[in-house]
């Protein structure tokens, strides 16, 4: 336990400082907790990042100030979150904020940050979260969600949130629960040091038995790089259209492109032609001929560019409302002579997250997809794509041609996601 002493206190403080090799400290107070926050210097350059040529940043030459304490006066008495990317945009520096007190304060690789960030957000932790970021791009995926300018974040700090030298008057500190926070390293927990060690090692253990974080790491992953842009798509229709239905003396039988390979592959059934018109005529296409074992039949193959993007998490909604909206779309489109292939029931678990068995997790944080296809006559897939909704996703699409009707058809295969 902690002495009762203004002196004893005194001491244990410097205690804890020096062991964690702290520059400065801060004593940050809301309600019936005090908190200490420990900066440590480092290289990685977030203090050049959080000041400005005017000086008038966290840190400067003659201040520097928390962050975490920083993000406590945006939070108040609640729960936020800052997800700020700094530097060359590879890490992110993560500030979690409960009923005021500030919990963790890291520098982390993006990706491991989004994760941190979603777990928090998305209520895996029971707790509603506000979400304060300078990129939304990166980590607007989540509900409740606020682009925040540096200038309001510099705004924030005030002499509450100064770092000073040590050592300190602790005569004020509330005596009981003691939260240690490092300003810069993450460094906290309650009461004296040897019950901080203690907790600490009991929520690792607890985190390496949760396959939560590893599942919400595997699917910030997936989520990042779901698929083909509504744009490539939208070329690809256009470059199918401008295939010719003959050439060469051969007849365009169709076209599948994929968005594993880039490619577009077209099915050619010889009328009158040789297989060398055929490559001749094509040629400046830059294809490639695969010869197929009939010499009625051959494939060219087309290198395409195909740019993907991803899903923010708040696009993946479940219930009753979201499947009605999606039906009532699907219907309608088979109203309008479309052919649709969908079943709710055919919904599998994704993504696969090594290690980790996903019939463990809670309901509610689990995503499952389910494949559709539509198949809708050229003129209308263009239509097509400008009514698909943000969680359906299309990955390949391929075209036939009737012969016999000189009707062109195209089928879009992709998942639908939802939770």
């Amino acid at each position: 336990m902690l002495q009762s002493t203004a002196r004893a206190l005194s001491a244990e403080v410097r205690r804890v400082a020096n062991e964690g090799d702290a520059r400065k400290i801060l004593l940050f107070k809301r309600n019936s907790l005090t908190s200490l926050g420990l900066y440590v210097a480092d290289d990685s350059g977030v203090a050049d990042e959080l000041d400005d040529q005017g000086g008038k940043g966290l840190f400067s030459r003659s201040r520097e100030h928390s962050l975490a304490a920083v993000v406590a006066n945006l939070a108040g008495d609640g729960n936020a979150i800052l997800a700020y990317r700094v530097g060359n945009g590879e890490m992110a520096v993560v500030v979690v904020v409960e009923s005021g007190i500030p919990t963790i304060d890291e520098i982390k690789p993006i990706e491991e940050a989004q994760a941190i960030t979603l777990r928090y957000a998305s209520g895996g932790t029971g707790f509603v979260y506000a979400v304060f970021t300078n990129d939304m791009g990166t980590f607007g995926g989540a509900d409740h969600t606020n682009l925040i300018a540096d200038e309001a974040l510099f705004a924030l700090a005030d002499k509450t949130t100064l770092l000073v030298g040590k050592p300190i008057n602790v005569v004020a500190v509330a005596l009981g629960l003691l939260v240690l926070v490092a300003a810069v390293a993450g460094y906290f927990a309650y009461a004296d040091y040897a019950s901080k060690r203690a907790r600490l090692e009991a929520v690792k253990r607890a985190a390496a038995a949760d396959p939560a974080p590893r599942y919400e790491a595997a699917l910030v992953a997936g989520l990042a790089n779901m698929g083909p842009t509504r744009q490539s798509l939208q070329n690809l229709l256009k470059m199918m259209q401008q295939y010719p239905v003959s050439q060469g003396g051969w007849l365009l039988t169709g076209i599948t492109c994929s968005s594993a390979t880039a490619q577009c592959a077209s099915s050619w059934l010889r009328e009158s032609g040789t297989t060398q018109d055929l490559a001749s005529a094509r040629k400046e296409l830059g294809e490639q001929l695969e010869i197929e074992d009939s010499l009625l039949r051959v494939r060219l193959i087309r290198q395409v560019r195909m740019d993907n993007a991803g899903m923010p998490a708040g696009a993946i909604t479940g219930g009753a409302e979201a499947a009605i909206a999606l039906d009532s779309l699907l219907q309608r489109w088979s109203n309008a002579g479309l052919e649709v292939s969908y079943s709710r029931t055919a919904a599998q678990p994704w993504p696969a997250a090594p290690g980790v068995e996903l019939s463990a997790l809670r309901p509610g944080l689990l995503v499952s997809r389910s494949p559709v296809s539509v198949i809708a006559p050229l003129h209308l897939a263009q239509e097509v794509l400008s009514q698909t909704p943000e969680r359906l996703w299309w990955s390949d699409l391929s075209t036939s041609v009737d012969l016999a009707k000189g009707e062109v058809l195209v089928t879009f295969k992709g998942f639908v996601y939802g939770r």
